[in-house]
């Protein structure tokens, strides 16, 4: 904030609260969703992984076709 054009400092956050930008290895364990919540998986890694695959397939051939016209 400005006031008669000097800075004023209206928060100050302490550094210790900051994340850090860059994070190596990020690993969850659902064991406890599946246990309290009675959680199931609905896809396996193969079935994710060609949803995404199809998804991908439709969207570059949409782009392609828009192209063409």
């Amino acid at each position: 904030m400005t006031i008669n054009n000097k800075k004023e400092l209206i928060i100050k956050v302490d550094k210790k609260y900051y994340r850090p930008l860059e994070i190596d290895f990020l690993r969850g364990d659902p064991r406890k969703a599946f246990k309290k919540l009675k959680y199931k998986l609905k896809n396996n890694l193969q079935n994710l992984v060609a949803d995404m695959l199809d998804s991908d397939i439709e969207l570059a051939q949409k782009k392609f076709n828009e192209q063409i016209r």
